[in-house]
């Protein structure tokens, strides 16, 4: 049975107001575990303490690329707080430039693997739409660096938006899964423009919008995938935390 994270992104706006009362919050709704997606001028020792106290793990977080090389030091920061993984947000990586952008995104999985983290590289939309000769950039990344080095964090939602079944992505990279972002939207994808992002496109929390919620979970079990993470982009205080709530809800209405 899967365990159930919220990525903190959903939940900016209040972290910026109030991190420990949100963390408090999060383990309220249900939430077994967080990813970070920054940490407020907090101290590395600080959130470990806060995630301690509400009983939450601290399973993962976002850190681009150029983070970590103006600051070597982030990786073994984030091994303090104790998060086992950490994640490479989904980037628009210029075919001109792609042999170079995998050097960094090796680099980067390089310094996560020597501070005792495992790298997971989070897809949007882009790594779809953007093709290396016949590849999907997003085949093409996972093709380039080994397993061990770097993993999936396959984002559902944006491989729905980008025209993709999640569930047959999920299968293809089997083992290399061990976490995942459930997503939603309200978007038709049928209507879309392929490379284009439509600009009305909606958040929704998940289990309220397009996305065949039980065919991706059959498929990210047989994939070996241990953690949901539940990432809403909804804006605003309280519609966010309203929203993370009914989704953490939903899953709860499966048995999850």
């Amino acid at each position: 049975m899967f365990s159930v994270a919220l990525q903190l992104y959903s939940v900016r706006e209040a972290m910026k107001e109030n991190l420990p009362d949100t963390l408090a919050r999060v383990a309220e709704y249900g939430y077994a575990g967080v990813e970070f997606a920054g940490l407020y001028d907090r101290s590395y020792e600080e959130i470990r303490e806060l995630c301690r106290q509400n009983g939450l793990v601290p399973l993962s977080s976002h850190v681009q690329v150029r983070q970590i090389e103006a600051d070597p030091g982030i990786p073994a920061g984030y091994k303090k707080i104790g998060t086992p993984y950490m994640g490479i947000p989904g980037h628009q990586w210029n075919e001109e430039e792609f042999s170079e952008s995998l050097r960094r995104i090796r680099a980067a999985a390089e310094a996560a693997h020597a501070a005792g983290l495992r790298m997971l590289y989070h897809n949007h939309d882009n790594e779809i739409y953007q093709k290396i000769g016949e590849d999907y950039q997003l085949d093409a990344i996972f093709s380039a660096i080994p397993a061990d080095l770097l993993g999936t964090e396959f984002d559902v939602g944006w491989l729905l938006v980008a025209g993709q079944d999640p569930a047959e992505w999920l299968r293809r990279y089997s083992g290399r899964a061990p976490l995942l972002h459930l997503k939603d939207f309200t978007y038709d994808v049928t209507a879309r423009t392929p490379g284009v992002r439509p600009a009305d496109l909606a958040d929704s929390s998940v289990g309220r919008g397009l996305l065949d919620v039980p065919a991706v979970l059959s498929a990210a079990e047989d994939a070996g995938t241990e953690w949901l993470i539940v990432e809403d982009e909804i804006r605003g205080r309280d519609e966010a935390l309203a929203s993370v709530q009914a989704s953490r809800a939903y899953l709860r209405s499966l048995g999850i």
